[in-house]
């Protein structure tokens, strides 16, 4: 039995979780990987303000990750 069946979503932090500032924390792109093959929602907050989504996912892109701009909900968003 699948001891993750009752999540149905998870939410990642961005930086300092899947990444600190231009460098790809280890383990990141698997990690949601193996989560998203278990059919469980990711989404990917941030409080930086900084940053439109576009340009997080442009950031994301660069650091390897494939994360739709509909999944990262940012501070302005909010």
């Amino acid at each position: 039995m699948n001891k993750l069946a009752h999540i149905k979503g998870i939410l990642f932090d961005l930086d300092g979780v899947l990444y600190v500032g231009s460098k790809r924390i280890d383990g990141a792109i698997e990690a949601i990987n193996s989560i998203r093959n278990l059919a469980i929602k990711c989404r990917f907050i941030t409080n930086t303000s900084t940053l439109s989504r576009e340009s997080l996912k442009q950031k994301l892109d660069t650091l390897g990750f494939n994360i739709m701009p509909e999944e990262i909900i940012s501070a302005p968003q909010a």
